[in-house]
């Protein structure tokens, strides 16, 4: 039972497995969906935040919660290992027997600052802009690399008279 160790879980947010939750989590506050300024105070007055998904491999909310200060427990999947550094934002688990381990865990071990700071520093406007510059770069690249690969074999001229010109 959540009373039974002192726990509070809220639930945010809705989605199709609602009504099975409420049955399942009969103690728990269920908010329904939030955002803007309602979602920001939901993020910064919990002490954890549990993302059990094993669909969801990316998970802005992630980003969320660590901008807010609040550490994450989440399954390895997806780009998740990307976005919390295992056991300096939050914990990384297998299983539910793993997340509730790290539920236990992560208030004495996790500093809400470093939290923040690593979202920060990894998911400012700045930084973004920068990743997509980089990412654009690299294509231009692989780009620039595929027309040198062709053009060395005589593929790469696209020009009208060398369409045009007959092949011997």
């Amino acid at each position: 039972k959540l009373r039974r160790n002192c726990t509070a879980l809220a639930v945010v947010g809705d989605g199709p497995y609602l009504k099975e939750l409420r049955t399942l989590l009969p103690d728990a506050a269920f908010t329904g969906y939030l955002a803007g300024i309602e979602l920001a105070r939901a993020y910064a007055s919990s002490d954890v935040f549990l993302f059990p998904s094993r669909t969801d491999t990316f998970g802005n909310v992630i980003i969320e919660a660590l901008a807010s200060g609040t550490p994450v427990i989440a399954r390895p999947i997806g780009a998740l290992p990307e976005n919390v550094a295992h056991r300096r934002t939050g914990f990384l688990v297998e299983d539910v027997h793993a997340m509730a381990q790290a539920m236990h865990e992560v208030t004495r071990t996790i500093d809400p600052d470093e939290c923040r700071a690593v979202a920060c520093q990894r998911f400012s406007a700045e930084r973004m802009g920068q990743r997509y510059i980089e990412v654009y770069q690299m294509l231009s690249g692989l780009s620039a690399y595929h027309r040198g690969a062709h053009e060395s074999r005589g593929e790469g001229d696209s020009s009208a008279a060398a369409r045009a010109r007959p092949k011997s």
